[in-house]
């Protein structure tokens, strides 16, 4: 990724984490994936991306959660993940968003994360937390 690239993805990133906040409050789940063209589901992913892909992919991730933690909002892994899906689609690279839920008594504990060709970008996997994928 260029500078320039960089720079873009700071700002659209220090953009989009408060709008998909709040827009997942406003309109839901459905609706704001929709407005930002973000997949829950994907039939097909790619088989594996290249090596400048992955490189890429992984610093988008490194930008989202960089501005994630620096602004005012408490933001959990759901914005994270539909605002990083969304920066990767429009670098052109195949990404969809996970999200698994496990019930603990009257608790329901939920989790939402990014994966590119089969691959989870940054968050720990599911399995690793109990937690049964539906989407």
């Amino acid at each position: 990724m260029s500078r320039l690239e960089t720079l873009a993805t700071y700002v659209a990133a220090s953009v989009l984490l408060p709008t998909v906040a709040l827009s997942l409050r406003l309109i839901g789940l459905k609706r704001t994936c929709h407005l930002f063209s973000v997949p829950l589901i994907r039939a097909q992913q790619a088989d594996s991306l290249g090596k400048e892909q992955q490189k890429d992919a992984e610093q988008r991730f490194l930008i989202v959660h960089r501005v994630s933690r620096r602004i005012p909002l408490s933001l959990q892994c759901l914005p994270r993940s539909i605002v990083l899906c969304s920066l990767l689609s429009w670098a052109k690279i195949d990404a969809v968003v996970r999200i698994s839920v496990k019930r603990e008594a009257q608790d329901l504990a939920a989790h939402a994360w990014v994966e590119c060709s089969n691959t989870v970008l940054g968050e720990a996997p599911p399995e690793k937390q109990g937690l049964h994928v539906f989407s």
